[in-house]
């Protein structure tokens, strides 16, 4: 076999390879503990971030919707190769700025 088949495997492994250069365009870094039959964990690390204090009245859900209009209108770009992710995601922001 030449390579792994995304059918097996689930995808073609450009998931961390993004991820990783993401978190050094945000002056991170991203490790990850490997153990074969085990699982991994992956840790990402931002020491320059800047943390701010958010109201009270902001931490707490009310019901199961999100409440967006907090954040300004934007663009939101989802590249995933599952159907039924790109539909939910949708879901989540269809009536919002």
């Amino acid at each position: 076999m030449a390579g792994q088949s995304t059918r097996k495997f689930g995808g073609t492994g450009l998931g961390l390879t993004i991820t990783k250069r993401l978190a050094e365009m945000m002056h991170g870094v991203i490790t990850v503990q490997s153990e074969p039959g085990q699982g991994s964990a992956f840790r990402f690390e931002f020491p320059n971030v800047a943390i701010t204090e958010l109201a009270e009245s902001d931490a707490i859900a009310t019901s199961g919707e999100g409440d967006f209009t907090q954040f300004a209108p934007a663009t939101i770009l989802v590249a995933d190769d599952v159907a039924l992710n790109r539909a939910l995601l949708t879901g989540y922001f269809e009536a919002t700025g």
